[in-house]
This record gives structure tokens, sequence and C-alpha cells, in this order.
């Protein structure tokens, strides 16, 4: 297994002091207490199997996890053959109305949801022992699988358009966790995610962005946390001591597990294609909704 040496790891933060009160509109103060009850309420618990006690502490401390070869290549190569087909179809615009889908073709992206549907074999790995211990260890045993996704990115028509895809970002305030399997090799060229490593845990530098994220309208949209103001973070802020910028290059049959409250992006494809499937877990009471926003480009409110 691919993992960090955590002996050189500082310890982590004791738990942090009772929230405050949340008020009945969007606050900068408010949000900040929601934040902290949510790591303190749902702590992280030692898993039921010895191999992921060494994994959820990596979880815990970086935001990632690699684990190998989950799959043999003969098991993984025979997983490709039979979900090829829906992914070719799904680029081609060709699936009928029982796949739900989304086509990206002027960014390279094609995903179908709930492939487990149509393929239920891919539970087999979702509900493996191991990424079911793991995840539920990291989620305070609150994890729930909302939707397994297959994925083909390929190199797209103009990566002038494509470019504004890749871009850094957090998909949630709350703990969320993607666990990805590679159903072929996925190398540099392949555009493998790209993940700032620590960026999932609490800190002071993420009060604007989680702010912005809550709140809904065009402020949800704007991804404030652009690859110059990481590396300024990287270079300059006491919280970014120990981050690192990690590719999620894995062989085929491998799991990459990450926590994308943490910031991270899709890779530059420079040839060839990526071909995975995931699962996404939510936390019970802080699953990902849409935000309810009268006014789109409603003023902040920092309280």
């Amino acid at each position: 297994m691919n993992e960090y040496a955590f002996s050189t790891l500082p310890p982590l933060k004791a738990p942090l002091e009772t929230p405050v009160q949340s008020s009945a509109q969007p606050n900068w103060n408010a949000l900040k207490g929601k934040i902290r009850d949510h790591f303190v309420r749902n702590p992280v618990l030692k898993p039921q199997i010895k191999e992921n006690e060494a994994r959820v502490r990596q979880l815990e401390q970086l935001g990632m996890v690699v684990i190998e070869d989950l799959l043999s290549r003969e098991e993984v190569t025979a997983l490709a053959q039979r979900l090829q087909p829906t992914i070719v179809d799904c680029a081609r615009n060709r699936l009928t109305q029982n796949f739900r889908h989304t086509r990206w073709p002027h960014y390279g992206r094609f995903r179908v949801f709930e492939i487990h549907e149509h393929h239920p074999e891919v539970m087999e790995v979702f509900s493996h022992p191991t990424v079911t211990d793991l995840v539920q260890s990291y989620m305070s045993q609150q994890g729930a699988l909302k939707t397994t996704i297959l994925e083909l990115r390929v190199q797209p028509p103009s990566w002038d358009a494509a470019l504004v895809d890749l871009y850094p970002h957090c998909d949630h305030i709350y703990r969320e966790v993607k666990v990805f399997l590679a159903l072929e090799d996925i190398e540099m060229k392949h555009g493998p995610m790209i993940y700032w490593t620590r960026t999932h845990l609490d800190g002071e530098w993420r009060r604007l962005p989680d702010y912005l994220f809550s709140i809904g309208g065009v402020w949800s949209e704007s991804h404030i946390m652009t690859e110059m103001a990481i590396d300024s973070l990287m270079g300059r802020h006491p919280e970014f001591q120990q981050t690192q910028r990690v590719a999620c290059v894995v062989p085929a049959g491998s799991l990459y597990i990450v926590d994308t409250r943490g910031l991270h992006r899709a890779g530059f494809l420079e040839g060839g294609h990526r071909f995975q499937i995931y699962g996404e877990y939510a936390m019970r009471g802080y699953e990902r909704h849409g935000i309810p926003c009268k006014d789109h480009f409603q003023p902040l409110n920092l309280g």
C-alpha cells in the first residue's frame, strides 16, 4: 500500500470549544460554529479491521489514502469490459432514458449515475468489508452511500474551453468521501485527480471559502481558491506548512479514497483517457443539497 510515513506528522489538535448558536440567516460566525460542531459531534472512530488503522489515520490527517490491488488484474479487466459499452454509449449520446447521465463533450467528461442499478456487480467494491470499515470509521458510523458513478475522461476538442473544468474546489463544507476504483491504470498523462493534503481540516483559511459556499447563488459558484492562491498559502500560511500537492496515480484495480471537503481538481489529460467508477458518501444529516436563494447575487452577511 502506498502510504505516507505517519511518524513525521504532528499530533492532531484537541477538540475545539463549544460552537456558537446558529442564526436564522447565513452568517460568517454562525457557520464557523456549525462546522466546528460537525467535527466535535462526529469524531473519527477506530476501525475494526487491523489493516485499516493506518489507513484511517492517514485519511484523517491528510485527507486521502490509496489501497492498491483491491481487485486483481483479471477481476478489474473483466469488470471494465462489462462497463465499457455503457460509457461508450454515453459518450456517443446513445443511452436510453433508463440511464441517468451527464455529458460534457466540450470538457471531455462523461458520467453515468447509479451505475449499480444497471451493473449490480459494482457494489462488490463499495460493500467490500475493507471499504465499508474504513469509510464508516472515518465518518463516525454515519456514512451513507449516495450514488455510484461510472466516469470517462477523454481529451477535449479544445483545451481552451476545457481548462474551465480544471479548477481547484471543495465539494462540501462538511466531511464527504469519494471512493474511486481505477478500471484501467491511471498515469500522469491520464489527468489524475490533483489533491492538496490537509486542506480538509478545519482552519482559519477556510472561513471565507466555506461561507461563500454556504449561502447559495453566485457566491457558491465562485470557487475563489485559485491555484495561484493555493501556492501563496503554501508558501506563507502556517496552516499550509505541511500541505502537499498530490496526483492520484494508481494501477488498475486499486482505490484512491479522498475527503472531498479538501481542495482538489481534475488533472490535465495529455493522452489516452481516464476510466473509473466511484461511490460518493455523505454523512447523515450533512448531505449536500441545492441551497435555496431568493437573490442570486445576494449581499454578504459577515456578522
